[in-house]
């Protein structure tokens, strides 16, 4: 199916007959659905009710969390990055008052 993995850990792995719009030359209609009866129904699952491990063998869950580290990890860096830059120009700007004092001293 174009790649797409519907495979899930709750029982429901996107096997069973193809659905192509059509199921034979007469296809009968769940009337409460409108879907054609023969394709497996997907249990409805509360997702609020999963507990992280469950959670974390979907791969979409998991890709979302592994993107979620790394965006993570990146706002740490540019912190720790943001506050390198604050100490060094902390430092420079002693540097560069204790030179002007000098300076005018000399003068």
């Amino acid at each position: 199916m174009d790649g797409l993995d519907f495979s899930s850990p709750f029982g429901f792995n996107g096997t069973g007959p193809a659905f192509n719009g059509a199921t034979g030359p007469n296809p009968t209609f769940n009337s409460k659905t409108g879907q054609p009866s023969n394709i497996p129904s997907i249990p409805h699952i509360q997702v609020e009710a999963l507990t992280l491990p469950d959670l974390m063998k979907n791969p979409h869950v998991q890709a979302m969390y592994n993107s979620w580290k790394e965006a993570s990890a990146q706002v740490v860096q540019g912190a720790q990055l943001q506050h390198s830059l604050f100490k060094e120009n902390n430092r420079l700007t002693a540097e560069v008052t204790a030179l002007h004092k000098r300076h005018h001293d000399d003068l």
